[in-house]
């Protein structure tokens, strides 16, 4: 058997994040006299980073405004990262179980990258990845697939071992511009109409499938 890469996601696939996301925009859309935004349209707006967020919540406000959102909203999470977030049901036995298999673990969000690993600093789960990515640049968001190939390097894993997990369109987007197989969940931010719509290679709707994927690769397929 090949050793087994697999790329998490992480808000939305790894850790019930929204509540503090809506927070911190919601603090810094306050902080600038903007509306507020109900937490169902911030969770449709998630994925794309935080500048994108800020964007869509500031809707045609001038650029130098949005540029001001951005700022106090990075303030607002770096102060609280984790007040409600949560991992997943289940997530932490996934792990403990790919880990048993030997596979080689990483994260890469679109969040920014210190706050991709506070978060995971915090909820206890950082000794699990060998990496843990945000996006170095804009140009370099998911789907754009240097962040999973700088982690596959890292992990000495061939895309064709590798599983890029995650809740959104973004995600199966990024295994395929990479290589890898891609699997969406059922569980995070995204409808699953979304996630069938992208035609992901798999779909789970419990963390504990997917360990057992790399059995079900078809022959011939790598």
């Amino acid at each position: 058997m090949h050793p087994q890469a697999y790329i998490f996601d992480l808000d939305g696939t790894l850790v019930d994040s929204i509540h503090d996301i809506a927070d911190a925009l919601n603090r810094a859309l306050t902080d600038h006299h903007l509306q507020t935004a109900p937490i169902e349209m911030v969770r449709g707006w998630v994925g794309s980073g935080l500048r994108t967020l800020c964007q869509r919540a500031c809707g045609n406000c001038a650029p130098e405004m949005v540029g001001q959102v951005v700022v106090s909203a990075l303030a607002h999470y770096q102060r609280h990262p984790v007040v409600h977030s949560r991992l997943y049901p289940n997530i932490m036995q996934m792990l403990d179980l790919l880990k048993e298999h030997g596979a080689k673990l990483g994260v890469l969000s679109n969040k920014p990258h210190d706050l991709t690993v506070a978060v995971i600093d915090r909820l206890g789960i950082s000794p699990y990845f060998t990496d843990i990515r945000g996006p170095e640049s804009e140009s370099t968001r998911k789907p754009a697939p240097d962040g999973a190939r700088a982690i596959l390097d890292r992990l000495n894993i061939p895309p064709t071992d590798a599983f890029m997990v995650g809740d959104s369109a973004i995600d199966i987007e990024t295994a395929r511009n990479v290589g890898m197989f891609s699997v969406g969940v059922s569980w995070g931010f995204r409808p699953i109409e979304e996630i069938l719509a992208a035609r992901p290679d798999f779909v789970v709707c419990d963390p504990m499938e997917i360990p057992a994927l790399e059995k079900k690769i078809p022959p011939g397929s790598r």
